[in-house]
């Protein structure tokens, strides 16, 4: 008996966000990014429990950045969480 195996492959969908400022530990300015990613797939659902189409997960994604970019800007050398 032999199984075959299927794998579907789902896009993702991304969005950069960066944090520049002046180091609130040390007060040298600096620049921070990060890429924020999200698949587009049947699992990926509103609170509601609809299947959330292209333009809400980037809806979704822009949200997670500008609560991400709103943090304080800190270096990661200085940043004492583990």
């Amino acid at each position: 008996m032999s199984y075959s195996r299927q794998v579907i492959t789902f896009e993702t969908l991304s969005q950069l966000g960066v944090r520049k400022g002046a180091c609130e530990a040390c007060g040298k300015r600096g620049r921070r990014q990060r890429t924020f990613t999200m698949t587009e797939n049947p699992w990926n659902k509103n609170p509601d429990g609809s299947v959330r189409t292209r333009r809400e997960i980037y809806a979704a994604l822009r949200k997670q950045v500008d609560e991400w970019e709103r943090e304080p800007f800190v270096h990661p050398k200085c940043d004492k969480t583990p």
